[in-house]
């Protein structure tokens, strides 16, 4: 009959060191879940954040290059044309010097 009682009591025992047990990890686990949503929470307003920045960021790119672009033909225009004034006067210029080369060698033939 002791052996009874004192399986009984160790049983008992046992059994509430086991509810608490299972008390205080169910506390920690929820308050661990409780903690790691926070945390999600946080960072998710971080992504959210530099997804913002990204999202201007590519706009300020997209701004500044069709403004360069602009710049950039107006300065390939300009240019293209001064390169076709020069070689044109320059063409001119040949012209005149090979003509005045082949009547120097008329004359001289």
């Amino acid at each position: 009959m002791e052996v009874i009682a004192a399986v009984g009591f160790i049983a008992t025992f046992l059994g509430v060191c086991i509810a608490v047990s299972a008390y205080f990890n169910g506390k920690h686990i929820k308050e661990g879940v409780a903690e790691i949503g926070g945390m999600i929470q946080e960072i998710t307003k971080l992504l959210d954040r530099m997804d913002a920045r990204a999202e201007k960021n590519h706009r300020e790119i997209v701004e500044l290059t069709e403004k360069r672009h602009g710049e950039i033909v107006k300065l390939t225009t300009e240019f293209h044309r001064e390169i076709v004034e020069l070689t044109e006067k320059r063409h001119g210029e040949l012209i005149r010097l090979f003509g005045r080369l082949f009547e120097f060698h008329s004359i001289q033939g």
